[in-house]
């Protein structure tokens, strides 16, 4: 469970009155003040743990003693705390239960000790039900969890609306709420999370550092309410929360790029939903601030420079702007020049880049490009096992670029090399899958661009025998189907010129109609 971090002083007796108090408590008084001076929020050494087990000892020996001075007690209960949480740190670091175990006992006993109407009862509320949540994530125990939820509501109750206490407090029941309802699926649990992180936002000042990591607690409870849900009024309000998060975010914060990431999937998730391209844009920006921040090494780099590729061919079907396509091109090779020979997306990274080319190879005619792609699918197909599933479509793509490196240069060896790759690519891929029925269309492309250079008869019929196939293997509603359809009915009207048979002239007007 989260905790904001506070610098609250240690209510400390007044020094005037230590002539009250024997030298034994003077010097128990100045250690304890020593050792909370010299406290560091991760202290867990086992030199620490040990001075604060001493320090407890005996102060413990001092409460059962007559002489007991009241007034010390305030520093016993900040003795108590923080040698909890030395022990809670230790845990956190060498995960021993006792230390846990250790941990709870002392923050249990500040809270039996403390009166509930002190102004400090709230915040131990929060210390113990940190490790209350910390104990249910090792034990998985929900009684835990529930005691925790329990306790938070009731500082919930004693804490004043916008004071650090509410704010940490709202936090944290969020917090648990989550996690409950992660283990029982009750939406209410979510719901009322989502209202305590809108509220906690809502008391945040927006000069206040902790803002953006509430922030990001309330987009994750709405990512995860729309996920289940699908009210898109959630997703809405979580990608308004992230530009919040993003301009109340120092770009030096190691979250910032974690926020940003984050925030590019919200609205490549609303631009997948909606289409708006206003979406797609603001997505390509925020990935590009992204990648222009992340080092080489960080896992989110080859990530997020995939996504901007996808981001960034989708923008370009849509308006035709070269500059996307050329932009997609550059950060592609720069995503496989960073990828070990083993990586497994190698190989889909490589077939994004030949298909960029193509693309590029189309609108400009610049044989380079094209000569490019042919290398990078050479390779592809080199580096692949005869025995893999992709190796048929890899095939494809190869044999696609030879077809058109054909039509540019009427090179004949091209022709054959093609036409050979897809009667592999046939027999390799499995009937009724759409390797298959790409495969079928595409050797009976590649038989049809022979047919126009030979005129020999087997070539167009054995086309039309792979074309019937693939017609009956595609489904009613394939976004293939429409082209194959096509492309058998011109098929039927070659062989028509080339026979003169009425029922070819027949079965292609009844397919192109």
């Amino acid at each position: 469970m989260r905790q904001e971090h506070t610098n609250d002083p240690q209510r400390q007796p007044d020094s005037t009155k230590e002539q009250h108090l024997s030298a034994q408590q003077i010097n128990l008084y100045r250690e304890t003040i020593v050792a909370l001076s010299e406290a560091t929020p991760f202290g867990a050494t086992a030199s620490y743990v040990a001075v604060w087990e001493d320090i407890i000892a005996k102060w413990e020996a001092h409460l059962q003693s007559a002489n007991f001075a009241e007034n010390i007690s305030p520093l016993f209960i900040s003795a108590l705390s923080a040698a909890g949480l030395s022990y809670f740190h230790r845990y956190r670091h060498k995960k021993e239960i006792k230390d846990l175990d250790r941990a709870l006992e002392l923050w249990w006993r500040v809270i039996q000790i403390l009166p509930a109407q002190d102004p400090d009862f709230p915040k131990h509320l929060n210390i113990l039900c940190t490790g209350l949540s910390q104990y249910f994530a090792a034990s998985k125990d929900v009684a835990y969890l529930q005691q925790a939820i329990d306790l938070l509501e009731q500082a919930l109750k004693l804490t004043s609306v916008g004071s650090t206490e509410h704010r940490q407090t709202l936090n944290n029941l969020g917090g648990a709420l989550c996690l409950r309802y992660r283990q029982t699926n009750e939406r209410t649990d979510l719901d009322r999370a989502i209202l305590l992180y809108g509220q906690l936002v809502e008391h945040t000042p927006t000069d206040d550092s902790s803002l953006p990591q509430h922030l990001h607690n309330l987009c994750s409870g709405l990512i995860e309410r729309f996920m289940s849900i699908g009210n898109i009024s959630d997703l809405d309000r979580a990608v308004r929360a992230w530009e919040e998060m993003i301009e109340c975010t120092p770009f030096w914060s190691p979250l910032w790029t974690i926020y940003l990431s984050n925030f590019a999937r919200g609205l490549a998730m609303r631009y997948n939903l909606t289409g708006r391209n206003a979406d797609l844009s603001r997505m390509i920006e925020i990935l590009q601030m992204l990648i222009g921040r992340l080092s080489e090494r960080d896992p989110l780099y080859l990530p997020s420079l995939l996504q901007l590729d996808k981001a960034l061919r989708a923008r370009y079907s849509v308006s035709g702007e070269k500059e996307d396509l050329e932009q997609s091109i550059k950060y592609l090779q720069l995503l496989i020049s960073h990828l070990p020979l083993d990586c497994q997306e190698r190989g889909e990274y490589m077939n994004a880049l030949g298909d960029a080319l193509i693309m590029r190879y189309v609108l400009s005619g610049d044989l380079l490009d094209l000569e490019i792609a042919l290398q990078i699918w050479e390779q592809h197909v080199a580096e692949s096992s005869t025995e893999s599933p992709d190796f048929p479509v890899r095939l494809n793509y190869l044999a696609h670029g030879l077809q058109l490196h054909y039509i540019h240069t009427e090179d004949e060896t091209n022709l054959i090399r093609l036409i050979k790759m897809q009667e592999q690519a046939v027999i390799l891929s499995q009937p009724g899958t759409s390797t298959h029925i790409h495969s079928l269309n595409n050797l009976a492309s590649g038989l049809g661009l022979r047919y126009l250079l030979t005129k020999e008869l087997a070539d167009i019929n054995r086309a039309i025998q792979l074309l019937e196939q693939a017609l009956k293997e595609v489904g009613a509603e394939a976004l293939e189907r429409p082209q194959i359809i096509k492309s058998l009915g011109k098929a039927y009207q070659v062989r028509y010129e080339h026979t003169g048979n009425p029922e070819d002239l027949e079965r292609s007007r009844h397919l192109l109609e």
